[in-house]
């Protein structure tokens, strides 16, 4: 590993410097193509499927069933330069790596690479690595890849979160549209301030008659939204004398004041602990709306249990629009993953973590969506460590970054992982 340090600096700089945001395509395929120098350079194969949208690496001399494969992806999120105090492009200062897709997820794609060179000598040729480029978007590629029939390892991981973690919720985003049920014209506007369909809305204005009604909350991711203020939910609440217009709406806000619980709009209530593991509950979040002429929209933004099944998901909905008198429109969908936490697998994972860190861990169900629930039987390990054994998270962050020394110790575990899983 030592051979490797600056080499794998060296090639996480090469991939941050290129600029390859969710839907720019042109910065997508630069990308790749520094992803495919780096992997030639390894003396691995690459293809190109879903339309360009995937690439695959394999070792030259793969045998004909890919065992174990490793999923990540090199689309990142947007950053503003004005705000970091470093280079969004990347450097390395102070024994930390910065810039856009150090923690999510062009670190990862190096490691993963790198790893499986490390490894070439005691492993069977039978893995893939498999990078995407809009995780952080609509996941379009992952759709059209498995739409292609491509033959999928035994068993992936997607180094894309926190620890070891064996399943994930799955992800809604389920626009209501409200009509004006009046003949009156007082709403004449509702919006959120810089909105986004996975946040709680932090700032929300209402255009009543001529005066103007703006509300403060907190923004916070809507996997957690108790952790933030939803100013739209408190707005509409505050608001209730306006609830002629669109009655719907307005009930809608009543239920979702402080409850979090997708039980509270029709959704099957699930137990919120399975194999002795925290999972959590399906949890809604009223996150965006827009406002056009005499109707209302709003995104509900859902995120599954995993015992959560599609015919579920679909009579809640009908429920929904027949409570609220209101049309719906599926914008987002997918499905919760879950992997047992006592399966092979996962009991491997977890003895190549404490082996190399030193200390012991559990297994834990993320509370958020990842490529694990895009791709069966996928499981996320790191590249961070689990929360109670790390620093404070700097992904989707102003002045993301990751120290150099945390960096190859997860790169160790995931080396020593490989190995495990092939022996």
């Amino acid at each position: 590993m030592e051979n490797f340090k600056d080499r794998i600096v060296s090639d996480v700089l090469k991939l941050v410097a290129v600029k390859s945001l969710t839907g720019d395509y042109d910065g997508i395929a630069k990308c790749q193509d520094a992803v495919n120098e780096i992997a030639a350079k390894l003396g691995f194969l690459c293809s190109y499927h879903a339309d360009g949208r995937v690439l695959v690496i394999e070792p030259r001399n793969k045998t004909k069933d890919p065992e174990l494969g490793i999923v990540v992806h090199l689309d990142t999120v947007p950053y503003d330069e004005k705000e970091w105090s470093g280079k969004p492009l990347g450097e390395v200062k102070d024994g930390r790596i910065y810039g856009r897709g150090v923690v999510d997820d062009k670190a990862a794609i190096v490691l993963a690479m790198y790893a499986m060179y490390e490894c070439a000598d005691k492993i069977n040729p039978s893995w893939q690595i498999i990078v995407g480029s809009d995780e952080e978007g609509s996941w379009i590629d992952m759709q059209e890849y498995l739409e292609e029939g491509c033959m999928l390892p035994k068993f992936l991981i997607t180094i894309d979160g926190d620890g070891v973690q064996n399943g994930c919720r799955g992800y809604m985003d389920l626009e209501l549209t409200f009509k004006r049920g009046t003949n009156t014209n007082h709403i004449t506007d509702l919006r959120v301030c810089n909105g986004a369909n996975n946040a709680v809305p932090g700032k929300a204005i209402m255009r009543y008659d001529e005066a103007i009604f703006e509300f403060n909350g907190k923004s916070a991711h809507s996997s957690i939204p108790h952790l933030g203020k939803n100013a739209l939910v408190n707005l509409l609440y505050e608001m209730f004398y306006a609830d002629s217009e669109f009655t719907g709406l307005f009930k809608l806000a009543e239920d979702l004041k402080d409850n979090y619980n997708a039980r509270c709009i029709g959704f099957k209530n699930h137990p919120e602990v399975m194999e002795n593991q925290e999972v959590g509950y399906t949890s809604v979040c009223m996150t965006n709306c827009r406002y056009n002429d005499d109707t209302i929209t709003v995104n509900l933004n859902i995120r599954f249990s995993p015992q959560v099944t599609k015919g579920e998901i679909n009579k809640a909905i009908v429920k929904i629009c027949s409570k609220y008198n209101c049309s719906s429109d599926v914008k987002e969908f997918k499905m919760p993953a879950y992997i047992s936490p006592k399966s092979k697998e996962i009991t491997l994972m977890l003895e190549a973590y404490e082996e190399v860190l030193g200390k012991k861990t559990e297994s834990t169900f993320a509370m958020g969506s990842g490529y694990n629930s895009a791709l069966p039987n996928c499981a996320i390990f790191g590249p961070r460590f689990a929360v109670e054994h790390d620093e404070e998270d700097t992904c989707h962050s102003v002045d993301e970054n990751r120290s150099i020394e945390d960096t190859f110790t997860f790169y160790k575990m995931l080396c020593v992982f490989i190995e495990k899983y092939y022996s």
